[in-house]
């Protein structure tokens, strides 16, 4: 029986004549029954739900990385607009090896970013001392595994249709809209 439809019949539902009352509206079909996914469903939103998860635990990542950074006086995120971006994280990780020398670190802008080189010169200039180092490393070895692993659960999601024989056609609306989303 589904709590939302009783919710909405009238009257008192707590005790046990009212119990009775809710069993005679169910023998009479005057309750919806809830919905039970079959198991194919149900494997597949917790893949879903799980890489959700993932990926919101990745951005925590990505903000963390931020505020280690702004703790250097390092203000990189001013500059650029991806912190987590191709010039960003060779930046990032040169960082964590040991260069803290602006010059050299804003020698790793690609592309659109080399126009940036002065600004990103005094963005990087900044104190980091060898505990800072090691938390952006850590970091960004926990963002390298999250991003493994929301790669395997979109590759589990894309195969899992073709994998389960899922033929009912709701249930392949639902999923392959799924496969799209790809672009985290």
């Amino acid at each position: 029986m589904n709590a939302q439809h009783m919710k909405a019949v009238p009257g008192r539902k707590t005790d046990v004549k009212d119990a009775e009352w809710i069993a005679k509206l169910l023998r009479h079909g005057l309750l919806k029954a809830s919905f039970i996914p079959d198991r194919n469903q149900r494997e597949l939103r917790e893949l879903v739900r799980y890489r959700r998860s993932i990926i919101e635990e990745r951005a925590r990542q990505h903000n963390r990385i931020q505020k280690v950074l702004e703790g250097a006086n390092i203000k990189l995120g001013s500059v650029v607009s991806d912190i987590m971006g191709v010039s960003a994280r060779d930046m990032l990780n040169a960082i964590a090896d040991g260069e803290d020398d602006p010059m050299k670190l804003a020698s790793f802008a690609r592309r659109t970013m080399k126009k940036k080189k002065d600004d990103l010169e005094l963005a990087l200039r900044g104190y980091i001392n060898s505990h800072q180092r090691l938390m952006i490393k850590t970091i960004l070895t926990h963002i390298d595994f999250l991003s493994e692993q929301v790669e395997l659960l979109n590759q589990e999601i894309a195969y899992y249709p073709l994998t389960k024989k899922m033929l009912n056609g709701w249930i392949l609306f639902l999923a392959l809209p799924l496969v799209w989303l790809n672009k985290s």
